[in-house]
């Protein structure tokens, strides 16, 4: 990757970010008047609970992805943090390719719980009766971008024992 293209690449995982917060503080806004229109106004908090499960699913998926690229997950040195040279290279090239297979597999399923979502007209059970497509396309999406980060940060040589790459803190 050319440092233009992982400049657009980190451009990108700033807005999934964005929206990855917007997510959260809807669902935030949406428990906040579901709490309010029950108590205040016995009114009905229709679909709330489906929605805030759905963007649940998105901010859990697409977070992933932007986790991964910035460094913003939580990482333990167990092991790590006593090694040093070439015995770290070693661990963290076979952590590497370890979390790209895990997260090939993982696209893998999400892609056929969508495919047979789309395919079978497997509609949600809740209030709202949407499309399960729907819902699963923040899990399909989010797990491929989480791998095709992973493989970038892999071909850049990021690593998670290597913090000069991490754009939060």
């Amino acid at each position: 990757m050319t440092r233009r293209s992982t400049a657009r690449v980190d451009r990108f995982c700033a807005v999934l970010g964005m929206s990855v917060g917007l997510a959260a503080f809807a669902i935030a806004v949406l428990v906040a008047y579901s709490v309010v229109a029950r108590e205040f106004f016995h009114a009905s908090d229709v679909g709330i609970i489906d929605i805030s499960t759905y963007l649940m699913a998105y901010i859990t998926f697409v977070g992933a992805a932007y986790g991964i690229w910035t460094g913003a997950h939580v990482a333990v040195h167990i092991v790590t943090g006593y090694l040093r040279g070439r015995a770290l290279a070693i661990v963290t090239s076979v952590a590497n390719a370890l979390l790209t297979l895990v997260a090939a597999v993982f696209a893998w399923v999400s892609a056929g719980f969508w495919l047979d979502a789309w395919r079978s007209g497997e509609e949600a059970w809740g209030t709202l009766s949407i499309p399960m497509w729907i819902p699963y396309s923040s899990m399909l999406v989010g797990t491929v971008l989480f791998l095709l980060l992973q493989l970038g940060r892999m071909l850049l040589g990021r690593t998670d024992t290597d913090p000069s790459h991490r754009d939060v803190e």
